[in-house]
């Protein structure tokens, strides 16, 4: 399922710039995964632009969502999208966010950045 309202397309079409989302929140009755399309205003206050609920983390529903969001978009694709590292959702993200750039997002940078350090402490 792929939601998004007036206000929220109203937003990405102003501050779209930066799209970021994250898989790792699952609820807890249904185990399913959410997936919320964020980015930032320029107060640099965090806006939603739309989310998702997925069965599973398969690359058909990766697909499915991601080209579902750039049609209630209206195929306007962000600068930059910032995701995990996750190998699937970082090939995915590349097929259909193909003219924006691509960035690790910093939480999992600076996890594996200790994870490596510690290792050669």
């Amino acid at each position: 399922m792929f939601w998004s309202d007036y206000l929220s397309k109203r937003s990405y079409a102003i501050f779209g710039g930066i799209l970021s989302f994250d898989t790792t929140h699952e609820s807890n009755q249904y185990s399913m995964v959410f997936v919320p399309f964020i980015g930032l205003n320029h107060h640099s206050q965090v806006i939603c632009f739309g989310a998702g609920l997925m069965r599973d983390e398969k690359v058909e529903s990766f697909q499915w969502l991601f080209n579902s969001f750039l049609i209630a978009m209206g195929s306007h694709m962000p600068k930059t999208v910032i995701v995990d590292q996750d190998p699937m959702i970082k090939q995915e993200t590349a097929d259909i966010f193909e003219t924006s750039i691509h960035r690790f997002c910093m939480w999992y940078i600076l996890r594996k950045l200790l994870e490596k350090v510690s290792r050669a402490l």
